[in-house]
């Protein structure tokens, strides 16, 4: 398949989830980070993490997960082309941003791309090698390609998110992790 077609068909997947699946989806998905996945991280590193939109794997309990264990949360804020990641306080006011996902209203940005040692990446799908397909206008690829290579890179989906594999264009950018609600996949 190509990435047209499976952007179409994961996209109507997820709409048709109801909040109660979400909700579950989500909450294996978090017992499944802190059980197996959490403790390979660095530990109080910096973690730039989605806010979840449209259905998307919930980060919420993620963020205060990492935050409760002195971890510094970044959030990633669209400007022009690119992403900018700045702070999440704990109680920060959040307004619409780019493509109407929250961000910050107040932008802190972070002091160095070599504070962000996670990285928390939304995607449409996952393939088992970790090969990840967004929504086609590369922000989270152009992003990852700055950070340092030791970077952790980690997926969020649902299990019906996975293909057996995905096209893989030169410029797209592998996760080192993907964590859905049926299993973790390691590619490193």
């Amino acid at each position: 398949m190509d990435k047209k077609t499976i952007r179409s068909r994961m996209k109507k997947l997820r709409r048709s989830l109801t909040p109660r699946q979400v909700a579950k989806m989500s909450r294996d998905i978090l017992g499944r980070f802190k059980s197996t996945l959490y403790p390979l991280l660095p530990p109080r590193s910096g973690v730039l993490a989605y806010i979840d939109v449209r259905k998307e794997a919930k980060t919420g309990g993620i963020i205060d997960f990492l935050r409760e264990n002195g971890h510094v949360i970044y959030v990633p804020c669209v400007q022009g082309e690119n992403i900018m990641p700045v702070v999440l306080e704990k109680k920060c006011r959040m307004k619409k941003g780019c493509f109407s996902i929250p961000e910050p209203a107040v932008a802190k940005a972070a002091p160095s791309l070599k504070k962000i040692h996670v990285v928390i990446a939304p995607g449409l799908a996952f393939d088992t090698k970790g090969a990840r397909l967004g929504f086609g206008a590369g922000y989270f690829d152009r992003f990852l390609k700055k950070l340092p290579k030791k970077t952790v890179k980690i997926g969020l989906a649902y299990d019906f998110q996975l293909v057996k594999k995905l096209p893989k264009e030169k410029h797209d950018i592998s996760m080192d992790y993907v964590v859905t609600d049926k299993r973790i996949i390691q590619t490193k």
